[in-house]
């Protein structure tokens, strides 16, 4: 049987689990170091337009394809100018191993392919492709403001919550309230509150 007391103190209990459990949700998860940029190795099968491309038109689209499948909500591909500034407003679409993306360059320069990728056993990768276009000349290597825009832009994919930490969060935060709940709605038998004390079990004879 649960007295006042004990119920006093399972109450303050489960309101600090609850407490807790949304100052869990409500943190913000840490974000992850952006990988190291690079061109895209092993995992970069190919790219559309190809790494270091001359071309004399302007690519509508833009492709990337990995040796394995990027994760639905790891991904990130834009394309930057000279500047360092995206080209085109469109998202990123994944189908299997690829990524695409439309873009629309109406000025010769040269141009970055950037992406930022997650995988299922936890490899990320950052990485970049240049090309030129109406320049006749193969991109520059990046400048150093290049390259910061680059990784800026690759690292600027951010992750939520892990969804197995969600769940969980969730599942325990639902337990608290259901305990709280039970403990405010059920309530002791009226004789359970008399404070009135017990008789003595042995009453002493009065002489008379």
């Amino acid at each position: 049987m649960v007295t006042p007391g004990t119920r006093g103190g399972i109450l303050a209990a489960a309101a600090v689990g609850l407490a807790m459990t949304v100052t869990g949700l409500a943190l913000p998860v840490p974000a992850v170091a952006a990988p190291r940029m690079d061109t895209g190795g092993d995992l970069v099968t190919a790219s559309v337009p190809p790494a270091q491309a001359v071309l004399a038109t302007a690519p509508t689209r833009v492709v990337v394809t990995f040796a394995a499948e990027p994760l639905a909500e790891g991904y990130h591909l834009t394309v930057l100018d000279t500047e360092g500034r995206p080209v085109g407003d469109t998202e990123a679409v994944r189908s299997g191993h690829t990524l695409t993306r439309d873009v629309a360059i109406d000025r010769p320069g040269d141009f970055t392919t950037v992406w930022h990728v997650r995988f299922a056993d936890g490899r990320e990768l950052t990485g970049w492709r240049r090309f030129s276009v109406g320049t006749g000349q193969p991109p520059a290597p990046l400048s150093d403001a290049q390259r910061q825009a680059a990784e800026a832009v690759g690292s600027t994919h951010g992750h939520g919550v892990d969804p197995v930490s969600a769940v969980l969060l969730v599942v325990n935060a639902l337990v608290v309230a259901i305990v709280v709940t039970m403990l405010l709605v059920t309530r002791p038998p009226r004789g359970d509150t008399d404070d009135s004390p017990d008789p003595p079990l042995f009453r002493l004879r009065e002489d008379v």
